[in-house]
């Protein structure tokens, strides 16, 4: 019995078994950044935060393990990434954020604040999204629009739309679900 050594991409058998190689994520490489002083220096979709408000590093491993991690918008990976109130934590040491090896720009540097707001902040919604208008009762047909069609409705159409139309079914939610930015002010 035994895995690979792995070489140079290569698979050095042992007893003649073979094991998987762990490879690098593979969705696109790096985060983006408009601008390195505001910005949430990691791919949102990489991020989770949990119960406690800490955001952690989807793919973590251990100290000293990148393996499954994606790099952050300047291509650096950190091992074991925990952000949490008042600093961060990474290879088991802790960071306070003006401080350590992610070197934050600019004068907000609490990268706990701003990856919250720029991944789990407001409500998004998907112009393109589908919600249930209404169910026409001569022939049962489901009437459908997007959000964007919503959006450029008068405000009292969005509100009784919104608010009064509380339709679901066949798959299909209600405007205030599908829309949340276009119907909050009704809500």
């Amino acid at each position: 019995m035994g895995c690979c050594i792995w070489k140079g991409g290569k698979c050095n058998k042992r007893s003649g078994n073979s094991c998987p190689r762990v490879e690098d994520p593979t969705p696109s490489t790096t985060a983006l950044c408009d601008n390195e002083d505001t910005c949430c220096y990691f791919r949102c979709d990489m991020l989770s935060l949990d119960d406690d408000g800490q955001i952690g590093q989807i793919g973590n491993c251990g100290k000293d393990c990148t393996v499954a991690v994606l790099p952050d918008y300047r291509g650096i990976k950190f091992d074991e990434l925990y952000l949490v109130t008042s600093g961060y934590y990474t290879g088991e040491q802790y960071y306070g954020y003006d401080t350590g090896p992610m070197d934050i720009q600019g004068t907000n540097k609490n990268m706990l604040d701003r990856c919250k707001d720029a991944c789990f902040g407001a409500p998004r919604e998907d112009p393109t999204a589908i919600f249930l208008l209404d169910i026409k009762k001569s022939n049962d047909f489901a009437k459908k629009k997007s959000c964007e069609w919503l959006s450029s409705k008068p405000a009292a159409a969005k509100k009784r739309i919104c608010v009064k139309r509380n339709l679901s079914t066949r798959g299909l939610s209600p405007a205030g679900v599908v829309c949340p930015v276009t119907c909050a002010p009704y809500l």
